[in-house]
């Protein structure tokens, strides 16, 4: 509930920043009030989806994660979706610079540009052909589109929910014995190396995009663990 109201506040106030930006866009004819429209109203269209998400995940009955295998996509339409928004930010981004003539304003717009900008095109590249999430079977778990399994049964460590600034993720960790960072496919070391410096697990799936609650995940993966390890 708590999670709720603050996506709430905080969709109130990027929509009262939205709404000063246009009186400002009517009243002065400033076209500098563009960028806050655009970066706020992204912004609420993000909170709007993750309240519309949870919505849908309020259903008790959960088929997909009861088999012998199971395989979450995420929904095309929230990778859209999330795309288009994470542009609009870049492009709201990119704007600062032409309103501010410094340093500091000329960086953070640029930077901003890049991250969400590119951010956005990569979903759009990457995203609208891979919408798998998570795949577990007798083999393994495996995670996007990258080769099955990733992780064998046997070197599964543990899994369990984590949180990184209020967002939740299902980690999987590995044991002791096993360095993922050693093994041959380069983006399995990146994302070690990078889990490790955030202080989350070996591998993670986020909640985006998915309509099945990570903590049943969780249960359900535990469930296969225990019968192929």
């Amino acid at each position: 509930m708590g999670g709720r109201l603050s996506l709430w506040l905080m969709l109130v106030v990027s929509l009262l920043f939205v709404a000063a930006g246009a009186f400002l866009l009517w009243a002065n004819r400033d076209p500098g009030a563009l960028m806050p429209m655009l970066f706020f109203g992204a912004c609420a269209a993000v909170f709007t989806m993750k309240l519309r998400e949870g919505r849908a995940r309020t259903r008790t009955e959960w088929p997909e994660l009861r088999g012998d295998t199971i395989l979450l996509r995420r929904s095309s339409k929230a990778i859209w979706t999330y795309a288009v928004i994470s542009i609009a930010m870049g492009v709201g981004c990119g704007m600062i610079p032409f309103m501010a003539a410094g340093t500091v304003e000329y960086i953070i717009g640029v930077a901003g540009l890049v991250f969400f900008g590119g951010g956005g095109i990569a979903i759009l590249l990457k995203g609208g052909r891979n919408r798998i999430a998570l795949r577990a079977d007798e083999q393994g778990i495996g995670f996007g589109g990258k080769a099955h399994p990733r992780l064998r049964w046997q070197d599964l460590g543990g899994v369990g929910m984590v949180s990184m600034h209020g967002e939740a993720f299902l980690g999987f960790t590995v044991r002791e014995s096993v360095d993922i960072r050693t093994e041959d496919h380069a983006a399995t070391r990146m994302a070690g190396r990078l889990n490790e410096s955030l202080g989350l697990p070996d591998f993670t799936v986020a909640q985006t995009g998915l309509d099945v609650p990570l903590e049943q995940v969780a249960l359900a993966v535990e469930r296969l663990w225990e019968r192929y390890a």
